[in-house]
C-alpha cells in the first residue's frame, strides 16, 4: 500500500490532462479495441469479476471512436498507457462523451490518472490510483479520488496475495474508514476462468463470480 501522504502528492502535483496526452501521443505504438460497456483490459486484476460481471472482449481488428467502444493504446514495451471509454456523442456532434485512465510507469509503479464523463479540453482530475508490482505480479493498488477530505471513502488499499504466481487472495480496504475490509478469496480454474468468493461475516462464503 502506498502511504495517503505520497498519494496526496501525486493528486497534487499530477500534470494538467493535456500534457498527459501529449505523453500518450508521444508514447504510443498501437491500439486494440473493445465493445460495450464493460473493459477488456486493465491493470488491476480481476478488475470486473470482483463486482460480478464479466469483462468484456477485444475485438479482432481495428476499430474508431463510436458509443459504447474503448479503446487501450500501449506503448513500446507493450504497456497500457490509455485507456478511452467512448460514450454517447456530445449534443454539438463534436466527438464524444468519454472517460480517460492514463498511466505513467515510474520504477515498480504505475500511476493512473482517471478523468471522467469528458466533454471538455481540460477536464479535472477525478482519481489518481498507484499499482505497485514484482515482475509481472500486481501487489496493490492504492486509490484516491477527488474531495477526498469530505469522503474518505474515496481513499482504498488493495493488496493482492499469491501462490506462487497464481493470485489467490484480493483485500479491499478503506483505511479511513467507513466499511469493513472486503477479503476475496480467488480460485483460478484455467486461464480465462475463474470463481472468486467473498466471506462474509454473517454468511461465510458467498459466491461473486460467476453468477
Amino acid at each position: 500500500m502506498i502511504e495517503k501522504s505520497r498519494m496526496i502528492e501525486l493528486f497534487q502535483s499530477a500534470d494538467s490532462y493535456q500534457e498527459l496526452l501529449a505523453y500518450v501521443h508521444e508514447e504510443e505504438k498501437y491500439a486494440k479495441w473493445s465493445r460495450g460497456f464493460v473493459d477488456a483490459v486493465s491493470l488491476e486484476p480481476y478488475f470486473s469479476e470482483i463486482i460480478g460481471i464479466k469483462r468484456g472482449k477485444l475485438l479482432k481488428g481495428v476499430s474508431k471512436p463510436d458509443s459504447n467502444r474503448i479503446q487501450y493504446v500501449y506503448d513500446i514495451q507493450d504497456r497500457l498507457i490509455y485507456v478511452i471509454k467512448y460514450m454517447q456523442p456530445l449534443k454539438n456532434g463534436q466527438g464524444f462523451l468519454h472517460d480517460d485512465h492514463i498511466i505513467k510507469y515510474e520504477g515498480n509503479c504505475a500511476v493512473q490518472y482517471g478523468f471522467t464523463s469528458i466533454s471538455e479540453k481540460n477536464p479535472k482530475l477525478k482519481a489518481v490510483s498507484c499499482f505497485e508490482f514484482e515482475g509481472a505480479r500486481v501487489l496493490s493498488k492504492t486509490t484516491l479520488g477527488n474531495n477526498y477530505e469530505t469522503f474518505p471513502e474515496r481513499f482504498t488499499s488493495t493488496k493482492y496475495t499469491y501462490r506462487g504466481d497464481v493470485l489467490t487472495g484480493i483485500t479491499v480496504s478503506w483505511p479511513d474508514g467507513p466499511y469493513p475490509d472486503r477479503v476475496l478469496e480467488v480460485y483460478p480454474e484455467s486461464e480465462k476462468d475463474v470463481s472468486i468468493y467473498e466471506v462474509t461475516a454473517k454468511k461465510g462464503k458467498v459466491l461473486v463470480y460467476p453468477k
